[in-house]
Order: C-alpha cells, then sequence, then structure tokens
C-alpha cells in the first residue's frame, strides 16, 4: 500500500511542478530539484523549500514598518536571494524595489488560493488515490493465500 501512496504522490509532485512552470513562476531552478516526497510507514508527503509557503499563501508586510528597519530588510533581501530572483527571471528591475515593496505591502495570496496544489492536488486527484487503495485491498483479499495486510 505504501508503494500506492508513493507512486501517487511523485505524480502529484510531477503534476505541481509542470504547474508551477506553467504558471510562469520558474526563477532558479531550485522549486523543482529541492521538492521531494518523503515516505514513513503507509503515510507520505511532498516536502517543498521553505520560500514555497510564499508562492501557495502569499507573505505579509514586515511587522516593524519603522523605515529604517525596512531599509536594512531591503538591502539584504536586494542584495541578496531577490537579487538572484531578478536575475534568474531575467527581469530588468531594481532587486531593492522589489524589497522594499514586499517588505512594506507583503506578497497578496494568489488567486485561487494556493491554487499551485489545488489545481492538481484536488478532489478528483484524491479519488484516483482511493481506487487505486481499494483495489489493492481487493486483490489481497481476493487472494485466500495471502490474509493479512502486509
Amino acid at each position: 500500500m505504501s508503494e500506492i501512496l508513493r507512486t501517487w504522490l511523485e505524480e502529484q509532485k510531477t503534476g505541481i511542478i509542470a504547474n508551477y512552470n506553467a504558471k510562469g513562476r520558474k526563477a532558479s531552478g531550485r522549486f523543482e530539484s529541492e521538492t521531494f516526497v518523503q515516505m514513513d510507514t503507509n503515510k507520505g508527503a511532498i516536502m517543498a523549500p521553505r520560500y514555497a509557503g510564499v508562492m501557495l499563501f502569499g507573505r505579509r508586510a514586515n511587522f516593524n514598518q519603522d523605515p529604517k528597519a525596512i531599509n536594512i530588510w531591503a538591502r539584504v533581501a536586494g542584495s541578496t536571494f531577490l537579487k538572484d530572483w531578478v536575475r534568474n527571471k531575467g527581469l530588468s528591475i531594481n532587486p531593492y524595489a522589489v524589497a522594499y515593496k514586499i517588505a512594506r505591502k507583503g506578497i497578496a495570496e494568489p488567486t485561487p488560493p494556493n491554487g499551485l496544489v489545488t489545481e492538481v492536488v484536488n478532489d478528483e486527484a484524491i479519488k484516483d488515490l482511493g481506487k487505486r487503495l481499494a483495489k489493492d485491498l481487493i486483490v489481497r483479499f481476493s487472494n485466500k493465500e495471502q490474509w493479512q495486510i502486509s
């Protein structure tokens, strides 16, 4: 059963990454390379980098709206990850301006909320997993020599 779940999760991961690329979100390629399926006994999850939360849920403005604090954050962000993001996207925008706007306004939640995932892992996909698991159980129980679920 866990192999069925692993296969299904891998399919969902592939679909999420394809959706991510189709929406033009690709920048560094790290999302694709750092997203993976993690399995434990009969349970699993799709794990993504921490920054994926911003892509899914948005980001609030900085709590500390003091101009000095905003400028410090914007300098750090603009010279590190946002500099890379602007370069990887091929944009001709100042990364410090992007950082300043993020610090002041945040990043809006995408529409539909969490759509990057919910457009792939939806009711239909979950029903498909249920059918696969049910079919496996039926095969196991119909085999009279195998009465235990391993």
